[in-house]
């Protein structure tokens, strides 16, 4: 009996060690991250994500993560005043909108399907799938996907990736490299995810070292211009080989980002709602 309790609280401690896996449900999940990638992919052939063309060729977008929505929140009606009234071109919703169950992600749907009056982009983050993928794939659809801003002399291009489990995976990963393989066609090139892909400190859910030393050298040899996650709920902003990745704080305290495009550049300036 005593090696029997060591053995469970190894299989435990396995477990609940892999960001595959939901302790819930003891050692199994109902989608990897390549089955995700695939319904998304599925997603994208037959509504492709919503390409936007603007009459000046500098402009910003909002970017947001962590609402962690229930069935209220204080800050929603604020937040919507600020992004209705805003000179933000679009708004990237980038993981983390509600707290797992089916009733937070009802509400979530509703809430900010109707209150965001501007064109949304959204990825899912780990709370979002954590007791089922498809509790946000069948409100908010894929989570992987590229789309483009068209200026009156540029084009720039913005991809979505899923990173609810801290991994690409293999799909994903391909899928990307199909994508970058045509940034030269694109003035700026900036990406959308939720789990963060530079360390900060401890948190649940970090990428490996070996995929994360494989993305730094992705995003440097194809200019990528910047990286914009979320998940550790702490502000941060570091360059990493010329690629500027930036962590907007949680926007359930309040805490967003605004993100400049210029033809001088890509800027970036953390927001507060107080």
């Amino acid at each position: 009996m005593e090696y029997l309790k060591y053995i469970i609280f190894y299989i435990i401690l396995i477990t609940a060690s892999s960001c595959e896996y939901n302790l819930i449900r003891f050692g199994w999940t109902d989608y990897s991250v390549d089955q995700r990638f695939e319904d998304s992919r599925r997603y994208n052939e037959e509504h492709p994500a919503q390409n936007l063309s603007i009459d000046t060729d500098e402009y910003t977008f909002t970017a947001t993560s962590d609402y962690h929505l229930h069935t209220d929140s204080v800050f929603l009606p604020k937040f919507f005043d600020y992004i209705n009234s805003s000179q933000s071109t679009f708004v990237a919703l980038n993981g983390d909108l509600y707290n797992s169950k089916e009733e937070f992600a009802d509400f979530a749907y509703s809430a900010l399907t109707n209150g965001i009056k501007i064109p949304a982009y959204y990825t899912c983050g780990n709370h979002d799938e954590y007791f089922g993928w498809n509790l946000y794939y069948d409100r908010f659809g894929s989570s992987t996907y590229s789309f483009t801003v068209t200026t009156p002399n540029y084009k720039d291009l913005y991809i979505a990736l899923e990173t609810g489990s801290s991994t690409l995976g293999r799909g994903q990963y391909e899928w990307l490299l199909e994508v970058l393989s045509k940034r030269d066609e694109y003035r700026y090139c900036i990406i959308i995810t939720h789990s963060n892909i530079t360390y900060q400190g401890f948190q649940n859910g970090v990428f490996t070292q070996e995929e994360t030393v494989v993305l730094y050298d992705l995003f440097a040899k194809n200019n990528v211009n910047m990286v914009i996650s979320g998940h550790s709920h702490r502000e941060n902003d570091v360059t990493i080989e010329g690629v500027r990745y930036v962590t907007t704080g949680a926007i359930k305290s309040g805490e967003f980002g605004t993100c400049f495009i210029k033809d001088s550049g890509v800027d970036f300036k953390f927001e507060d709602l107080e």
